[in-house]
């Protein structure tokens, strides 16, 4: 999760944040969206992948370690991640999968408040053998604070 004032970003900035592909759809988007500072969701949506992705993964991405696409009209937005997953960590509940990701947008009171959901091939759930792969729900409370889960669902009602 992660919450930003709804204002464009500061000059330079979106250079250092968006590859060339996303600058190019952040201006197709600037036409059809013209209220969203769309340079400032990006930037709100890569912060809300990054901390769901470090208590996951045990490793740190960049800002173009992750390509977005957004669905305005879901106020919603995919993700790639574009490194793979670092080896298994000893850590009990870290993954040597790479999570996909998908996300939503809010803006309410001058504020843009953005979440992900991490989901990730394992096995699968019913007596699988490992030879099956599912997409299964990590919960939010694996990268989320309660009371920050809490407002997050707050904001979206």
């Amino acid at each position: 999760m992660d919450a930003e004032p709804h204002a464009p970003l500061p000059a330079g900035v979106l250079d250092l944040v968006a590859d060339p592909v996303e600058r190019a759809a952040l201006a197709r988007l600037a036409r059809t969206h013209p209220r969203v500072h769309w340079d400032t969701l990006l930037f709100s949506a890569k912060e809300s992948v990054f901390k769901a992705w470090f208590p996951l993964m045990g490793s740190r991405l960049d800002f173009t370690d992750a390509r977005l696409s957004f669905r305005p009209r879901d106020a919603a937005f995919d993700v790639r991640v574009r490194v793979p997953a670092p080896p298994p960590s000893p850590l009990p509940g870290k993954s040597a999968i790479t999570p996909r990701f998908t996300g939503s947008w809010r803006i309410t009171g001058g504020i843009l408040a953005t979440s992900v959901t991490a989901l990730h091939s394992g096995p699968a759930a019913e007596g699988g053998d490992g030879s099956e792969l599912s997409a299964q729900p990590i919960p939010t409370s694996a990268y989320c604070t309660p009371v920050a889960s809490s407002r997050l669902r707050n904001l979206s009602r």
